[in-house]
């Protein structure tokens, strides 16, 4: 990987004022602009992990830690999938399930979509 290297000016007595060593503002300052250009969505989580110096798994705990889905998907996104889902469970012999649930954070009931099978 090719490193680029961005030099940012700073008070002089911003470690000082902040009790943090050059490396440790450097991690933050690396973390913070990964998170924010995530948020953002100019970059994946992959390349947003990157740049933050941690590993995708670090990285995303990090960004459940701070409240930030490491899902852009909409609640829409997610209906279509389960009905592009219930269609392909209809063709499954002896399927055993008949209904799915989606819940919120608080385990709220916010959609449910019953899987009727068919007779053969």
């Amino acid at each position: 990987m090719n490193i680029q290297t961005i030099s940012i000016d700073f008070p002089a007595d911003i470690l000082l004022a902040l009790n943090e060593t050059e490396n440790e503002l450097k991690k933050r300052i690396k973390i913070s602009l990964a998170i924010r250009l995530y948020k953002l969505q100019k970059l994946t989580i992959g390349k947003a992990a990157q740049i933050s110096g941690l590993s995708r798994l670090d990285f995303e705990t990090l960004l459940s830690e701070n409240e930030v889905p490491i899902s852009n998907l909409t609640i829409d996104d997610v209906i279509s999938d389960i009905d592009k889902l219930i269609c392909s469970f209809e063709d499954i012999k002896g399927k055993k399930i008949r209904k799915i649930e989606i819940l919120d954070e608080k385990n709220n009931k916010i959609a449910e979509f019953s899987l009727i099978p068919s007779i053969r």
